[in-house]
C-alpha cells in the first residue's frame, strides 16, 4: 500500500504554511501585528497604494512595462496592508 501524496500546490515549512491558489501565493503566518497593520492602513496604506496602482497603470500602457505592471498589481494587498507574501 502506497502512502498518499501531497498535492502539487501544497508547500509546508517549519514555520510557514503556504498554499498557492493559481498564481497568487497566500500568506499564512509571520505577519506584523494587527495594530501596526491597522495604523499603517489608515495613515499610509491608502495614499501609497493609490500611487502604486496609478504607476502600475502607466507601466501597463507600455509593452516594456507590462511585466512590472502585472507584478505590481499582484502586490497591491501588500502595499495597502503590509501583508507579507512568501
Amino acid at each position: 500500500m502506497q502512502m498518499p501524496q501531497m498535492p502539487q500546490n501544497f508547500n509546508s515549512n517549519q514555520n510557514n504554511l503556504v498554499v498557492n491558489i493559481g498564481a497568487i501565493p497566500v500568506a499564512a503566518t509571520n505577519q506584523r501585528s494587527f495594530i501596526i497593520r491597522a495604523l499603517y492602513f489608515l495613515i499610509i496604506g491608502w495614499w501609497l497604494s493609490a500611487f502604486w496602482i496609478v504607476l502600475a497603470y502607466f507601466l501597463a500602457l507600455t509593452i516594456i512595462g507590462l511585466g512590472a505592471a502585472q507584478w505590481m498589481f499582484l502586490r497591491v494587498n501588500g502595499v495597502l496592508t503590509l501583508q507579507r507574501l512568501n
